[in-house]
């Protein structure tokens, strides 16, 4: 059997729930054991559950290194069962902390920001699958929101057409921007929140860090948007 990582060292208290998590009636659905260990693989999904709408975030980062590895980890929220999934794929052996943050969409205009809530230590012993950089998810993307395609944006994807794909409720205009260029996705039909549309991603763009960002515009008429997800390619 893979030998696990040694524990780290953790500042007193760092593991488990924090101060907040009671107070915004949150649950865990999945691991109620703050610490991890993942012996065949490093592949793992925690759940957490809410009572009432909650915008929620992440960090994970390498507990030696303190290398951030948030890019490795996508976000679903599922409306019916009131739960938010974090699906990890850890891109390393190792010790790697995961930081769970929420906030209240009822606090939003007049609170703190998001808290740190939850905090997990997982303790990778073997890697079974490549790890593939998500996109990353701002705290706007929130319930009801679905992403199909694409998932990932590699080297492979350089020179070519690639089809964008998503559920956005409520939305009035998406658009996908990249090196300040705009283009903009089509409703499905004109009650639809599906959009979807194809950009083609230049060579050029690769290798050197560009962002490629999914705008979300939610009202009519209004000339701002907000990034919801961000590839870097």
């Amino acid at each position: 059997m893979p030998t696990i990582p040694p524990m780290p060292k953790l500042p007193l208290g760092f593991l488990g729930p924090q101060a907040k998590f009671k107070t915004f009636k949150l649950d865990i659905f999945s691991h109620t054991n703050s610490i991890i260990r993942l012996f065949n693989g490093n592949q793992v999904t925690i759940r957490i559950g809410y009572t009432y709408p909650t915008l929620m975030d992440f960090e994970l980062q390498n507990a030696d290194t303190g290398r951030d590895g948030s890019k490795y980890v996508y976000k679903e929220i599922d409306e019916d069962e009131q739960v938010v999934k974090f699906n990890i794929t850890l891109p390393r052996k190792g010790s790697w902390k995961f930081m769970i943050f929420a906030q209240p969409v009822h606090d939003e205009a007049g609170g703190s920001g998001l808290e740190n809530v939850y905090n997990y230590l997982l303790l990778c012993a073997r890697i079974s699958k490549k790890a593939k950089p998500y996109p990353r998810q701002s705290k706007e993307w929130r319930e009801g929101f679905a992403l199909r395609s694409p998932t990932d944006i590699g080297p492979d994807k350089a020179g070519t057409e690639v089809s964008f794909s998503l559920t956005i409720p409520n939305a009035s205009g998406v658009s996908v921007v990249i090196d300040q260029e705009w283009t903009e996705l089509e409703r499905m039909s004109s009650q639809s929140n599906e959009w979807s549309g194809k950009v083609f991603l230049h060579k050029r763009y690769f290798g050197y860090g560009e962002k490629v960002s999914v705008n979300v515009r939610f009202q009519e008429n209004c000339p701002s948007y907000a990034t919801v997800l961000e590839y870097t390619i």
